[in-house]
């Protein structure tokens, strides 16, 4: 489950939709919903803008749920960008911004190895707010450039309670 950060701050400049209770709350849904469940995540520390308050929200919340897994990695965008690009996607039109402010970053400076996917597999996990479209369109995507059976996903859907899940 690719949450990235906590923080409403942070998870607003990710341009990513929720809060901290939101994601709590999908959490549990995910735990009720699938008994047993293990549930690993990555989450990405020093991303621009980044507080000390951002960074121990973030440190209570990966408290509080209780991960099975969890990776912490930080910022740094070329070794997704090259599994992407892989498999058809071209990178955010924000990473041509970004890129030349951190374009001179040595990547061989992490020493952590990082696994994208699931099983040598794409999978993919929609955004609480992703539309329709856009979803649609990765699932084309992946379709096309994978094939049926070469890739995973699971869409989490806003419902009246929360969030449901559709497979």
């Amino acid at each position: 489950m690719p949450l990235q950060h906590a923080s409403r701050n942070m998870l607003k400049a990710m341009k990513r939709g929720g809060t901290c209770e939101s994601l709590e709350r999908l959490i549990k849904r995910v735990r009720d919903a699938v008994p047993n469940i293990a549930i690993r995540t990555t989450f990405i520390v020093g991303y621009p803008g980044e507080t000390e308050k951002d960074f121990d929200e973030l440190m209570k919340f990966i408290k509080n749920c209780k991960f099975d897994y969890v990776g912490v990695f930080t910022y740094s965008v070329e070794d997704g960008i090259a599994f992407a690009k892989n498999i058809g996607f071209e990178p955010h039109k924000d990473y041509k911004y970004a890129n030349k402010l951190f374009g001179d970053v040595d990547a061989t400076d992490c020493t952590e190895t990082f696994t994208f996917g699931k099983d040598g597999k794409p999978y993919y996990i929609s955004g609480p707010y992703d539309s329709q479209q856009k979803i649609d369109k990765i699932q084309q995507t992946l379709m096309k450039n994978c094939g049926e059976g070469n890739f995973d996903f699971m869409v989490v859907v806003p419902d009246d309670l929360g969030f449901k899940f559709e497979n």
